[in-house]
Parts: structure tokens; sequence; C-alpha cells
């Protein structure tokens, strides 16, 4: 029993022992490739702006005078060069396109930890609209990114033209905790949030796993889409950021938030067009049309064999129904 008792703790000991290296091994790589600048990251197609205290990177297209699409990245991996296949086409239609690096995720300069609620996040959009002098915008946010987006447009509604959602990840179904719990002692330690942000969304080797787990169309994530979404994971702080981000947004209710009050979606009044791909895994199809219930004359499109990332999957189609949808609008 004492010799059975013995392999037993040592085997514990050795798995503590590894797991602590595999860690250990995650951040220390983690620390080694987060070296670069955003600016000697950055692509020739955008510039840096000052807005709300930060250094945010953006990309523009299109004629000056055209309606501005504002496209808002703020998801696992996603950043303005995402959504590329999308940007080309509607700026060659007459559009002004602009698409912005919302932190944690992107080039833009990483906030402190309590810079990632979705009211500063919609405070930070606002900022970026006025450095640029946009009076009015068509909003388009995808997934995660539609928390920041909703509560934009619901915060700054006379600032919308129109308000578009890809397969948007709001959680309206989470019922409020009955009082603001703090966060455990180990999510409250700022050191450790850099290494929960190695071991996950700042982690590049599961970029190619998540992409495949979040899209229909496998041939969609070719190695040189993974090499894009990977770019910004070599700008420094990235695993800080990303944790802090896990801590301060993520993994926390947000009690003030806009975009989870159901009264603020009857009474929105600009145009509103969600997309969901049919084969959704991550913010299935129901909770599109539970959206679309509660947006009042809102359109919802189904894109058939696509998951979680049209702009990804099918930007033919996406680009088409996004074209359609905007020749809709008055002017």
């Amino acid at each position: 029993m004492t010799r059975i008792l013995r392999r037993f703790l040592r085997f514990i000991g050795w798995s503590l022992v590894g797991g602590l290296l595999i860690v250990g091994g995650f951040f220390i790589w983690a620390c080694l490739r987060e070296s670069s600048s955003p600016e000697s990251l950055a692509p020739s197609t955008g510039r840096f702006i000052q807005a709300d205290g930060l250094k945010v990177f953006i990309q523009e297209k299109g004629p000056p005078e055209g309606r501005v699409v504002f496209f808002v990245s703020c998801n696992a991996l996603a950043w303005s060069e995402s959504w590329r296949n999308t940007i080309d086409p509607l700026a060659a239609a007459g559009y002004r396109v602009v698409a912005i690096d919302l932190p944690p995720f992107g080039l833009t300069e990483k906030p402190g930890p309590q810079g990632y609620s979705p009211s500063v996040q919609a405070r930070r959009i606002a900022a970026i609209m006025d450095a640029l002098q946009l009076k009015k915008v068509v909003l388009i946010g995808h997934s995660f990114g539609g928390c920041a987006t909703v509560e934009t447009a619901f915060r700054y509604q006379e600032r919308v033209e129109a308000l578009i959602l890809l397969d948007a990840a709001l959680g309206l179904h989470e019922l409020p905790p009955a009082s603001a719990a703090p966060l455990s002692w180990y999510m409250q330690c700022r050191p450790c949030n850099a290494v929960w942000g190695s071991l996950t969304y700042a982690n590049a080797l599961l970029t190619r796993p998540g992409f495949r787990y979040y899209t229909a169309v496998k041939s969609a994530v070719t190695p040189a889409k993974l090499s894009m979404y990977q770019l910004p994971l070599r700008m420094r702080g990235t695993s800080q950021a990303v944790g802090d981000w896990l801590a301060g947004d993520l993994l926390v209710y947000p009690q003030d938030a806009a975009f989870k009050e159901p009264t603020n979606y009857a009474g929105f009044k600009p145009p509103v067009l969600l997309v969901w791909g049919r084969l959704d895994e991550v913010t299935p199809l129901a909770q599109g049309e539970d959206l679309a219930r509660r947006f009042i004359g809102s359109q919802l499109v189904i894109m058939e064999g696509v998951n979680h990332i049209p702009q990804l999957e099918d930007p033919t189609k996406l680009n088409a129904t996004l074209l359609t949808f905007l020749a809709t609008l008055p002017r």
C-alpha cells in the first residue's frame, strides 16, 4: 500500500513539474516572439492616429466623399487586415472604408488593465471617429467584436447610419450575477495575466486548429491567411494585453453594458443587417434569429456552408450581401 501511495505521489509531482515546464515554455516563447514594434509590423496600407490617449492603427480605402463603412476588429486574432477581402471590393464600389484595430488585438497601442470594458471600447471607437472627423458611419462588427460595436451603436446612436453584425457573440442569455463577485486571486495578479494570454489567444500554436474549428470551409485557412492573422502576435506586450482583456472583460459580466439592456434593441432606429453562418458552432444560428427579433425590422441573411467567419470562408457572398444592403440606405 505504501509503495502504491509513493508511486502515486511521484506521478502527481512529476505531472506538476511537467505542467509548469509547459506553461513556462509557452510564456518564454511568447516573450521571445513578442519583440517587434507596431510600426515595424504595420502594412503600408495603414497608418497610426492618436485617439483616446492611444496610438491607434487604422486602414482606409475608397473615395473620401464616399459613405463611410467602419469595420471594428476586436476578437481573437482579428485585425484590420483580416477584412482585406471585403475592404477592397467595397472601396471599389465607391464606399470609404475604414478598418480599425481595437485592442487588445491588432497593432493599436495596448491600454492598461482597466481599458477593455464595453463602455470604454465604445468611447474609444467614438474618439477614433472624432479623430477622423467622421460624423456618421455604417458600423460593422464580427464575433466578440460585436459587443464593442453594439455598445457604440447604442451609446452613440446619432452617429450610426446603419449597423451590420456578423455572427455576433453578445451572450444575451447570460444572466447577470446577483452581485459583482471579485475575480479569483490568480486573475487579479496582473503578472499572471501575461501567462494566461500566452497560453490562449496569444498562443501562435493554437491559430491553425482554432481557425479550423471556426470554419466550415477548411480550404480558406491557407498558410498566407494564417501568417496574416498571426502577424500582430509579434508585437511587444501582446500576451500581457490579452491576459488583461481576459481578466478585465471576457471573464467579467459587464454590469453597465448598454448591449445587455433588452429595451435598447427595440428602441434602435437605424437599419440593421445580421449575417450568420448556417453552420456556426460558436454562436449558433438560433442566436442570430433571436437577435433579429430583438432588432425590430432588421434583416437576417443566412450564409449556407459557412461556420463563424464569413469574411474568410465566403467573401464573395458576403460582399454581395453587404453591397445589396448598403445600396438600400437612404442618402
